[in-house]
């Protein structure tokens, strides 16, 4: 029986979605598919355009067999946690199979570079929209695409296990379409004044607490934020060579939450399957992982303390920018139980 996992958000044009899964199960052969997926914030720091209850009801529909969380403290994380996280999962989801989408879509290539001893953190993304495909990166470039990054972070948390890694091609997106206007609802405009008000008057050791946050980059942002009113002008002067603009999203995504170390430092060992939605097959699977004494966690209040905390106060900061009838329901969202197509 072939089990496949595939980490992805649902964050993009429904066409791009089921594109994705279609291909996956194609190459895959797989009986069951099961997706990993982050909650209202992205691994890029992006609060997601729709909430994840929405996603993950467009991913069953698409042909997702299964959908399980990534809880938020990995979700936005930095490139390495974030892949052993969802790699963690997947173990515990007994899957057999990883695909995921690579813009040389070179196995053997992106192995080799994976088995070199370099952070994977420090690697630069290439712009996809405007820069050609080549058939070879080379060790020597210093700027490599988004998926094959993600892809070097997989392959290094697969090595100690037994899932076999299968690629696909990642094609150029147009960044500007992720999602339609007509349902995007939140994006980080909608935070930026309670943000910027929270940067300029809480005390800097308070902010130094948060986490992924160091005194320099705090300094940083403090320092933009009086400076700039609209959070585009802020975000457009704020990113430099040292600081990406995933690494001041996530930031700011901690300083929303307010996340701290302590808080994810506390945090116990990752070992439950949160699950957001499933349809038939993904039910009969369920099955089969209880009877393998998978920790399998359907309803809010079986999600361990620590980890439950968190995902409260990200829903309940994401909900921010709604209405308050929105926030209520996607606040209630939270505490019942899963999708089910």
């Amino acid at each position: 029986m072939k089990i496949a996992g595939l980490v992805n958000d649902c964050n993009s044009l429904r066409d791009e979605n089921h594109t994705l899964i279609e291909q996956v199960r194609t190459t895959s052969q797989c009986d069951v598919l099961i997706m990993i997926m982050a909650g209202h914030f992205m691994q890029s720091g992006e609060p997601s355009g729709i909430d994840k209850w929405q996603r993950t009801k467009l991913a069953l529909e698409d042909g997702v067999d299964l959908v399980i969380e990534l809880p938020y403290a990995y979700a936005t994380s930095d490139r390495n946690e974030y892949a052993k996280a969802a790699i963690d999962l997947l173990i515990k989801a007994d899957c057999n199979i990883m695909v995921f989408e690579s813009e040389i879509n070179n196995l053997e290539e992106l192995q080799a570079l994976a088995d070199c001893s370099f952070n994977i953190n420090n690697l630069i993304e290439r712009p996809v929209s405007s820069t050609p495909f080549f058939n070879t990166y080379g060790l020597g470039l210093k700027a490599y695409y988004p998926h094959d990054i993600l892809a070097l972070a997989y392959l290094r948390a697969l090595k100690s296990s037994s899932i076999s890694a299968c690629l696909i091609q990642a094609l150029p997106i147009n960044i500007n379409e992720s999602i339609p206007s007509s349902i995007k609802q939140v994006a980080w405009n909608d935070y930026y004044p309670y943000l910027r008000l929270k940067l300029q008057t809480l005390n800097s050791s308070d902010l130094d607490l948060l986490y992924l946050i160091s005194e320099g980059l705090i300094k940083h942002l403090v320092s933009q934020a009086k400076l700039y009113a609209s959070y585009d002008e802020f975000i457009h002067h704020a990113i430099k060579k040292r600081y990406t603009k995933a690494k001041i999203q996530r930031a700011l995504t901690h300083i929303l939450t307010h996340t701290s170390h302590q808080d994810v430092l506390k945090l116990s060992k990752l070992d439950y399957l949160r699950v957001l939605g499933f349809n038939q097959i993904g039910q009969t699977y369920l099955k089969h992982l209880k009877s393998k004494k998978i920790k399998v966690v359907t309803r809010f209040n079986q999600i361990p303390l620590n980890y439950r905390q968190m995902e409260l106060k990200a829903s309940v900061a994401y909900a921010y920018a709604l209405d308050e009838e929105k926030q209520n329901d996607l606040i209630q969202k939270e505490i019942e139980g899963p999708i089910i197509l």
